[in-house]
């Protein structure tokens, strides 16, 4: 009969010192039935073995205690001193293995643990609501830890594992991560309904260049790329504004007092304010926009299932609500 070894320090009074055993569960559990039932055949029906098992499986772990825990006769059996001071150490460490084993079957079953995610500011506001709250409803137990960290930072957080799952641009693919795509992220142009060019289905950048522009997080690596696109295409944006706030973006989009460059995941804010949304090509600026894990980490369950639940909502088209 095997099991999972455990060490325990008993105090034995016979030998006035601390001595450190070696037993498994099976004994453990022998031992306290047996000392319940104070009968052997009682005790070992309790544990589904027969009676001969039994008895060996009591002597090997008085063996390796050093000492009886039980005096037996033919009429009948009552523990030793030994025996009924090994007896609440004993019952303590099977509680606390039943309670080790229901803590990692939530942890699995995704009834408890953590999950610690990362998207840009803009996409909880407009495009993660429902995925969030289908999680949130569905594993109540989770605790979920959100953050909204620029893509290069979240990207080194996942390096540290700090992060378990993060919506990130994608620049370049990179060996230590996973990306599954979500939509691909381009640079587009705002402006009011009443612009002149606002009458145009898409707008070509020599065009754009001539407007006085406001440009919204231009330092991030998307704004990066943009800039090393428009160098190769023989063009140079240099903005009137540099804005990093949404808000800020639509004050001066909203006056009239630029045309407003970002994101198109961005721009989604400023079109349900009323303004006026339109592509920009020669150059197309466009990057993908990934969910990004750790390729050498294993997710925890709770993590794999928000994940799931990110990629069902965003390509169910659940990204718009809110």
């Amino acid at each position: 009969m095997g099991g999972p070894m455990c060490y325990v320090k008993l105090k034995v009074p016979v030998q006035s010192s601390v001595i450190q055993m070696r037993f498994n569960l099976v004994q453990l559990r022998a031992f306290v039935a047996a000392a319940e039932a104070l009968n052997f055949t009682v005790a070992a029906d309790r544990v589904h073995v027969a009676q001969p098992t039994f008895s060996a499986t009591i002597r090997n772990l008085e063996e390796e205690v050093g000492a009886r825990l039980f005096e037996r006769s033919s009429r009948k059996v009552r523990l030793t001193q030994v025996g009924a001071e090994f007896l609440p150490l004993a019952r303590q460490v099977l509680d606390d293995v039943e309670r080790a084993s229901i803590r990692m079957a939530d942890l699995v079953s995704v009834r408890r643990g953590a999950v610690r995610f990362s998207a840009l500011p803009v996409l909880y506001a407009y495009h993660l609501n429902q995925a969030l709250l289908h999680y949130r409803e569905a594993w109540p137990g989770v605790r979920l830890e959100l953050f909204d960290y620029p893509s290069g930072q979240a990207l080194e957080q996942l390096r540290r594992e700090q992060l378990d799952v993060a919506i990130v641009t994608e620049l370049s693919p990179e060996k230590d991560m996973h990306y599954e795509p979500l939509c691909e992220r381009s640079i587009v142009a705002v402006l009011r309904p009443d612009h002149l060019l606002a009458k145009e289905p898409v707008l070509e950048w020599k065009r754009v260049l001539q407007e006085p522009t406001a440009l919204l997080q231009g330092g991030g690596p998307l704004g990066n790329y943009l800039h090393q696109t428009l160098f190769e295409a023989g063009l140079k944006l240099v903005p009137e504004y540099r804005v990093d706030q949404i808000h800020t973006a639509m004050g001066i989009v909203s006056t009239g007092l630029a045309l407003g460059v970002m994101s198109n995941i961005t721009a989604v804010a400023l079109a349900r304010e009323g303004l006026v949304v339109r592509e920009l090509v020669n150059p197309v600026v466009v990057r993908p926009l990934s969910l990004a894990s750790l390729a050498t980490r294993e997710l925890p369950p709770a993590a794999v299932r928000l994940r799931e639940s990110v990629l069902r909502h965003w390509h169910s088209g659940g990204r718009h609500a809110g």
